[in-house]
């Protein structure tokens, strides 16, 4: 009787961090947005550090991939996205959305179901958490201020019903002012994770962030925006470098 050997397999993980070396930050960081339960920080993701309140932004950006639509979005396994959180495509500045839903149930991707359409969303587009797209508060001073008017509006001036999405809280009227703020990154990067971290819903969540690396760019899960580099270095930290081995 012949032996049947079967084999097995097993995703792997490649390490992002040349030799496994960095150094570590003091202390861990609390995280400053939302981090979904069952998480894995893996070494190497971006974050923002704030040494003033000893907290971490995650930045979260995944690169869609085929197949999904401009409302369903398809990204891959480990994306850090989190429902509730508003995003916009990267290089497309008059347009935030909100992620309402994200299904887990393929083995290959997940699916972002956002609030409204990306018109052109395709695949290797980047998804990027967002300073969301809209109108905030202004005084009469700041750059690009403009004054509510009931209608007809000159220059430096926008008419009420024209004021949407508006951002802020308060009831807009004629004589107060607004300013356009356009989709951009939520964070900039100036750390990354050194130490992975599962996020469980037990005890206090706090995050690692290393200051110098050599990290292994092929191995991360997400992609880099050139508006952070300096050549292989972050712009924020050059001690963070990024290179294909």
């Amino acid at each position: 009787m012949a032996i049947e050997f079967k084999k097995t397999t097993y995703k792997g993980h490649t390490p992002e961090i040349w030799r496994g070396e960095c150094k570590m930050l003091p202390g861990g960081f609390k995280p400053k947005n939302t981090i979904t339960t069952g998480t894995v920080l893996q070494r190497g993701v971006l974050v923002q550090v704030f040494f003033d309140t000893m907290e971490a932004a995650v930045v979260k950006l995944a690169t869609v991939l085929a197949g999904g639509t401009t409302s369903k979005a398809r990204v891959g396994k480990g994306h850090l996205f989190a429902v509730g959180d508003v995003v916009f495509k990267v290089g497309k500045n008059d347009l935030s959305v909100t992620v309402s839903k994200i299904e887990t149930d393929n083995a290959d991707y997940d699916v972002l179901t956002l609030s409204s359409a990306i018109t052109g969303l395709s695949a290797n587009d980047v998804l990027c958490e967002a300073l969301p797209y809209g109108y905030i508060d202004a005084e009469s001073g700041d750059e690009g201020a403009l004054k509510i008017v009931a209608s007809n509006p000159s220059d430096g001036q926008i008419a009420l019903a024209s004021v949407t999405p508006y951002l802020g809280e308060k009831t807009l009227a004629a004589n107060d002012y607004v300013k356009l703020q356009n989709a951009a990154p939520l964070y900039t990067p100036n750390m990354i994770v050194g130490a992975v971290k599962t996020f469980d819903g037990k005890g206090l969540p706090t995050i690692d962030a290393a200051y110098e690396a050599v990290v292994l760019y092929p191995s991360l899960n997400f992609p880099l925006l050139d508006d952070w580099l300096n050549g292989c270095c972050l712009k924020s930290n050059p001690n963070i470098l990024f290179i294909k081995q």
